[in-house]
């Protein structure tokens, strides 16, 4: 599977911040206690989930490219792109690099009492794992809230706290969308297909038809499962495959064409509505 476009995340490097203040005052319901934005390669990368102490908090990663190996509760996972990793630690869980590999993912630390009563709600309802496609409100929410708080100096903890609190809300909304909804026969397979098709003219008609379901029933169903209008995810999926493409050398013209734009100057225009750069900075 490819790598996963977050915009939120699309101009913040790759680093770690701290997020604890000591001196605090009061301990608010929820609080981010670090965040950051990794492209791992280490070895050594691995933690066991009952050795990180005893105070309990919890952990949103998102795995936005390469893929990390998780055990929890005597099962085990890949944590592959489009996933969010949902644990509760201290925990029966243990989670770390392939040997070999590469995880490129961003993460939040939360804690709380708030997280400590609704955070294992979450991870018990959606399992570890729980998917959310580009656009998916959880997701934008994770991601813009890690990018403030690595940018900002010092960042305004009331305002992260609430944001933190809004992010607990919309993971058990997805939970709940995700247990009430399954996928339509063929729908999986009419998003594989677009995804090997990207280069092509396609629309909504065309993945409807491959899923054997009528237009309006095929947008709801895809919307409901997947947190995106399958227009929006179609434009999404054409501007991260370009955008892989200019990072690797590609020319705008040739990442355009690849991508299914016919029209240079109207992917371009896409481009930087979706990154806030231009394709040609963006390849640098």
């Amino acid at each position: 599977m490819t790598g996963i476009f977050v915009p939120e995340l699309a101009t913040t490097p790759d680093q770690t911040g701290g997020f604890v203040d000591p001196g605090w005052p009061e301990a608010l319901p929820v609080m981010v206690g670090s965040v950051g934005l990794d492209d791992c390669r280490r070895p050594e990368y691995d933690w066991p989930g009952r050795k990180r102490g005893d105070t309990p908090w919890g952990l949103f990663q998102y795995t936005l490219d390469g893929e990390g190996l998780l055990e929890h509760r005597g099962e085990h996972h890949r944590c592959l792109p489009g996933t969010a990793m949902l644990l509760t630690i201290p925990g029966e869980h243990r989670y770390r690099l392939p040997a070999g590999g590469r995880w490129r993912f961003f993460y939040i630390a939360l804690s709380g009492p708030e997280v400590v009563r609704l955070w294992p709600r979450i991870e018990a309802q959606a399992g570890p794992l729980l998917d959310l496609a580009p656009g998916a409100q959880a997701l934008s929410t994770a991601a813009g809230l890690c990018r403030d708080v690595l940018s900002a100096t010092p960042p305004n903890r009331y305002a992260i706290a609430h944001r933190a609190f809004g992010l607990i809300c919309e993971l058990l909304e997805a939970c709940q969308v995700a247990a009430a909804v399954a996928p339509a026969p063929g729908l999986e397979a009419a998003r594989t297909w677009a995804e090997a098709n990207l280069h092509r003219t396609l629309g909504v008609d065309d993945l409807a038809r491959r899923a054997g379901l009528s237009r309006w029933h095929f947008t709801r169903c895809f919307t409901a499962a997947y947190g995106r209008p399958p227009a929006a995810w179609l434009t999404e999926a054409r501007i991260q495959l370009a955008a892989g493409l200019l990072s690797r050398g590609r020319s705008a013209s040739e990442a355009a064409r690849r991508a299914g734009f016919a029209d240079a100057s109207y992917f371009s225009k896409v481009f930087r509505r979706y990154t806030g750069m231009r394709p040609r900075d963006w390849r640098g």
